[in-house]
């Protein structure tokens, strides 16, 4: 846990001379945060699902109908579809853990987000080798900065003062 508060004081300092949102914004996506982990882990689970049967149906016409080549292809993006959900359902995990913390404003529930932005950079750097493509490394790279860039924007609305303050007015 220590090697992750370095790693968030390394990204803060990147974030520090950026233009900030107001104060406002970023108090109304702190106290609302919490639902939109839920929808996400929700809509993520469902959608890992559909994968599946999606990635057995794709393997089988694959294997049918190309042959040794068909279930040489198969099998590599069977192995790609694998590791993808596998960081895929351990993000669903960590921001599913995040939202009670989310919901009372703990430094917890926001450190979960931030190992779940980790996470996500190192999924698509593992996505990255399966399929070489250096234009979607580079966008969805793009698209995790942005969303680190709102989770430190909300970063001060997380911890002990504030936990107490939500604590007392329920």
């Amino acid at each position: 846990m220590d090697s992750v508060r370095k790693l968030e004081s390394k990204v803060a300092s990147w974030y520090k001379d950026v233009p900030h949102l107001p104060e406002n914004a970023a108090k109304w996506i702190a106290q609302n945060i919490w639902w939109m982990a839920l929808i996400g882990v929700v809509l993520g689970a469902m959608t890992i699902f559909s994968i599946i049967s999606v990635t057995f149906f794709a393997g089988a016409v694959f294997i049918g109908y190309g042959g040794a080549i068909g279930a040489a292809v198969a099998g590599v993006a069977l192995v790609a579809v694998i590791f993808s959900l596998a960081f895929w359902a351990l993000e669903l995990v960590l921001m599913g853990l995040a939202i009670t913390p989310l919901r009372t404003l703990q430094k917890k529930g926001w450190t979960l987000l931030f190992m779940v932005a980790l996470l996500q950079v190192v999924a698509h750097g593992v996505s990255f080798l399966f399929n070489l493509n250096l234009f979607s490394l580079i966008w969805s790279l793009l698209y995790v900065a942005v969303g680190v860039y709102f989770l430190f924007e909300i970063r001060g609305q997380f911890g002990a003062h504030n936990a107490k303050t939500v604590k007392a007015k329920k």
